[in-house]
């Protein structure tokens, strides 16, 4: 009889727990507008906004952050967007954005909204194909796109005309590929293979 008792304070617990969880907010996937309307937004630190770890699915209403203008370090890490909108509102102060361990499986051709946008990490995702060049981030020096599905690469990058710095490691389907890079002057550090210590850089 002790043994049933013991097992059905333990359901008890179990479904409280899970309801707890629920009602916080802590399982259920959100857009930002949905993450500002429960009260539960961070608040900016400065220049820095942590979002990681909220089960955001959405980027919709990043233009409702309180203090969204003086945002230049937005971190999405370890959430789960889909996809990257063609156009972000409110962030035209932003100049790193990190969407590190996200559900992502490409990156769009045109990003509107992010004109000072200068860092775009994309590390542990799941996209498989980069574009000729990104509408929008004329001013972007570094892009992190390691530990991905890379399997298509622009051989000529010249779209990325400002870029400093391009890292795509451990992407095995294209660690052999050789990338023109003529045309990319402010480039100082390109990093492929499957390994972070493995370097190629052609120059065509």
């Amino acid at each position: 009889m002790k043994k049933y008792e013991e097992k059905g304070n333990f359901m008890k617990k179990k479904i409280f727990f899970g309801l707890f969880l629920i009602m916080g907010g802590i399982t259920n996937c959100v857009s930002i507008q949905e993450l500002i309307n429960s009260g539960k937004m961070p608040a900016v630190d400065g220049y820095y906004l942590d979002l990681t770890n909220q089960n955001i699915t959405s980027l919709e209403g990043t233009e409702n952050i309180p203090g969204h203008e003086n945002i230049r370090t937005l971190d999405l890490t370890n959430n789960k967007l889909r996809s990257i909108p063609g156009k972000i509102k409110g962030l035209e102060n932003l100049e790193n954005l990190y969407l590190i361990t996200n559900k992502l499986s490409s990156i769009p051709g045109k990003i509107k909204g992010l004109k000072n946008l200068k860092y775009l990490n994309l590390d542990d995702n799941k996209i498989t194909t980069m574009p000729v060049r990104i509408e929008g981030l004329e001013n972007l020096e570094g892009l992190y796109i390691t530990e991905n599905k890379l399997q298509n690469m622009p051989k000529d990058l010249k779209g990325y005309k400002n870029l400093k710095i391009l890292i795509i490691i451990n992407n095995p389907p294209i660690d052999k590929v050789d990338i023109r890079t003529k045309g990319l002057q402010k480039l100082d550090q390109f990093e492929m293979g499957s390994k972070p210590d493995e370097k190629g850089l052609y120059i065509g």
